[in-house]
């Protein structure tokens, strides 16, 4: 039996006065379990939003990660196309494809 349930079986038992106060009482617990129970759902919903934003920061370390391995990957290729190429036309087009990587998301 809840609190609110209980106070009200008082309640029916006292006199008139006690009464009243009681169904008072009653009705303020009622009304501060409905705001716990508010209020847990407002957790709820930050730690829900908590768990979407620390995954995005991991994904955002990830990609920020791949992208740095990339640009290592085209500067490297750069020296060696520009170092070791027939010419250097042939290197500048390898290295345009290679640059061309860098511009997508």
């Amino acid at each position: 039996m809840s609190v609110e349930q209980r106070i009200l079986t008082l309640s029916e038992s006292s006199d008139c006065n006690h009464s009243r106060e009681l169904r008072a009482i009653a009705l303020e617990v009622r009304k501060r379990e409905d705001r716990i129970k508010q209020l847990e759902e407002e957790i709820m919903e930050v730690k829900n939003k908590h768990s979407v934003l620390v995954a995005d920061v991991v994904l955002d370390e990830d990609r920020a990660e791949r992208i740095k391995r990339l640009e290592d990957r085209i500067h490297r290729a750069s020296m060696a196309f520009f170092r070791d190429g027939s010419d250097g036309h042939v290197a500048s087009q390898m290295l345009a494809i290679l640059e061309e990587e860098r511009g997508k998301p």
